[in-house]
C-alpha cells in the first residue's frame, strides 16, 4: 500500500525547482509567463504555487532585469556606511532608478536586504558578483568600467573570509555558562 507522500516523491523530484528557476533567471535575467507553465505542469503543481516560490525568493524576478543587474544592500550596517549616497550614485550613474532598468536596458537596480557582506558594508552584488566597501568614487568607476565592456566577473572584489567559529576547549563548560537564563 503507497501513502500520497510516497506517490508525490514518484513525480519530478519538486526540490528540483529551485534549481531549474536559477537557470532561467540567470539565462534568462527574469522567469517569463510561459517559464511558469512548463514548470508547473513539469513538475505537478499549480502555477500559482510557482509564482509562489518565485516570489519568496527576492533574487527572482518577474521582468528583465538588464544586462547588469545590480543588487544594492540596504540593510542597517549599510545604512549606518553610506547607504544613500552608493543608491544616488548608482541611479545617477546607470539612469535607472532602483526596482527599474536604464531606458537602454544595460542597468538594473534592485534593493535587497542581505547579501552576507555585512561585514564589508556599503555592497553589492553585480550579475551575483561581490562589490564590498563601495564609496561614490569606486561606483562611478565600476559602472564606467561596465560601460566599457568589462565584465562583472573581470572587476569584482574577492571579500575575506572574516567570519570564523572556534569551538571552546571544553564545550561543557561553555553551555554550562551560556545556558538561556544564566548571568553572563
Amino acid at each position: 500500500m503507497t501513502n500520497g507522500i510516497e506517490k508525490k516523491f514518484k513525480e519530478p523530484d519538486q526540490t528540483q525547482m529551485l534549481n531549474r528557476l536559477w537557470e532561467l533567471q540567470k539565462s534568462n535575467g527574469y522567469i517569463h509567463d510561459d517559464d511558469i507553465k512548463e514548470l508547473a505542469n513539469a513538475f505537478n503543481v499549480s502555477e500559482v504555487e510557482v509564482e509562489g516560490v518565485i516570489s519568496f525568493y527576492h533574487f527572482f524576478q518577474r521582468n528583465p532585469t538588464g544586462k547588469y543587474t545590480i543588487y544594492l544592500n540596504n540593510s542597517i550596517i549599510a545604512d549606518i556606511k553610506g547607504f544613500e549616497r552608493i543608491k544616488e550614485t548608482l541611479e545617477r550613474e546607470t539612469g535607472a532608478t532602483f526596482g527599474t532598468n536604464d531606458r537602454t536596458g544595460t542597468f538594473g537596480l534592485f534593493l535587497t536586504p542581505c547579501i552576507g557582506l555585512s561585514d564589508h558594508e556599503p555592497s553589492a552584488l553585480i550579475n551575483f558578483y561581490p562589490f564590498i566597501n563601495l564609496n561614490t568614487s569606486k561606483v562611478k568607476d565600476i559602472i564606467a568600467k561596465l560601460k566599457n565592456g568589462a565584465s562583472a566577473e573581470s572587476i569584482c572584489d574577492a571579500p575575506a573570509d572574516n567570519i570564523r567559529y572556534t569551538p571552546p576547549e571544553n564545550k561543557t563548560v561553555f553551555f554550562k555558562k551560556f545556558t538561556p537564563g544564566s548571568v553572563i
